[in-house]
């Protein structure tokens, strides 16, 4: 029977693809310098602290895994064999549901799907073996995340103590046809450098349901991004330590300055039920009063309120080539952008996520930088 000690593994950190050196910024920042970037994620010691440091700082993360088993994939029966040799009571009670997920590197050839199943049955078998009865099946809402991972040269087997992926929040309780995810939005927003005093004010005349508008609050104000999830996959996990994690989640609260703030976040759409949908997620999110948003279309947008000729930034997630329908009208409606923030925002900074170069060509931002990242399968620039 397996011995194996969950202390002596390392943490893997997985991120949307494009995002790993902001990532890895985030995690040193959150974490220490002995976490590094290997093979597109970020890995490190598996301290516990620092997985729940982690899972409620994280903007960047998608998932937070503990390998618990790595071995050669030789066929369906070896793997079985081998999953069965792992101590997964040690892990989880019988009481607890379990659900399971598979993914392959690149080309490696094998059926994800059977493996799944594979994979459940040799968790099954061990529960029926030395408890007497097999733990439920909760495939929308589990206790315990087991993920398998299947490389060219090993299979990873990990418990995934982060749940449900890290970009849900919790705040998101309406939304557009096409939103933003949270981590490339906290991505695109650091990107742009916020925030900065030197650049207090912020602006997306394009705003949607406020993804956007949300992250750089919460990030002005240093709250964390998880502590108004409803939880995490660690919650339930044999060697979770109720006390260590109130100590951290008491840590973030103290930390969170969410009712003093100095920096002005604004957002329009012309869209009214945008709007709507932004102010519902803005309450859930718990600022109002660091939020403003109104129905304002693009042609109408300038920046009236700003006396003292104060420098900012703009950040917007534009609508592209997945949501419109015609590439000319996108163009036009760049170059519409690109107006407004020559008119209206001299000597500020720009932030703009696209699915198309020409598109971000069309902005005619002075100085661009430019990264590839992922919204959800949409490649973007």
């Amino acid at each position: 029977m397996d011995t194996f000690d969950w202390k002596l593994s390392r943490l893997v950190i997985s991120c949307a693809g494009g995002l790993e050196p902001f990532l890895l910024q985030e995690i040193q920042a959150i974490a220490g310098s002995d976490y590094e970037l290997v093979r597109g994620a970020v890995e490190g010691p598996a301290d516990l602290k620092n997985v729940y440091k982690i899972c409620l700082w994280s903007r960047i993360a998608s998932r937070v895994l503990l390998p618990i088993a790595e071995f050669p994939y030789k066929n369906e029966d070896d793997l079985y064999h081998r999953l069965r040799q792992i101590h997964w009571q040690t892990h989880f009670a019988l009481h607890d549901s379990i659900a399971i997920s598979t993914s392959k590197e690149g080309s490696v050839n094998v059926n994800t799907q059977f493996l799944t199943y594979r994979t459940k049955d040799a968790i099954m078998d061990y529960f029926r073996q030395f408890v007497g009865d097999r733990p439920n099946v909760d495939t929308r809402n589990p206790d315990i995340r087991i993920h398998v991972h299947f490389g060219r040269e090993q299979v990873q087997v990990a418990l995934d103590l982060s749940g449900d992926p890290l970009h849900k929040r919790g705040y998101r309780v309406a939304q557009n046809e096409a939103p933003l995810k949270e981590t490339l939005a906290a991505a695109l927003l650091m990107s742009a450098g916020w925030p900065d005093a030197a650049y207090p004010r912020l602006v997306d005349p394009m705003c949607g349901s406020g993804t956007l508008l949300i992250e750089a609050a919460m990030m002005q104000s240093g709250m964390a991004p998880g502590l108004i999830r409803k939880g995490f996959g660690f919650e339930k996990w044999a060697y979770h330590d109720k006390s260590l994690w109130r100590e951290t989640v008491n840590e973030a609260v103290e930390q969170d300055a969410s009712e003093d703030f100095p920096f002005q976040i604004k957002g329009y759409d012309s869209d009214n039920e945008s709007i709507q949908s932004a102010l519902k997620n803005i309450a859930a999110a718990g600022l109002e009063g660091a939020i403003h948003v109104e129905r304002r279309e693009l042609a109408q947008f300038a920046l009236h309120q700003n006396p003292d000729n104060q420098a900012g930034m703009i950040v917007s997630n534009p609508p592209y080539g997945e949501r419109l329908d015609k590439d000319a009208d996108l163009i036009f409606l760049y170059r519409a952008i690109a107006r407004r923030i020559q008119e209206n925002c001299e000597h500020w900074r720009a932030a703009i996520i696209t699915n198309n170069v020409e598109f971000a060509d069309a902005l005619q931002l002075d100085n661009p930088q430019t990264a590839r990242v992922y919204n959800g399968p949409i490649r973007c620039v």
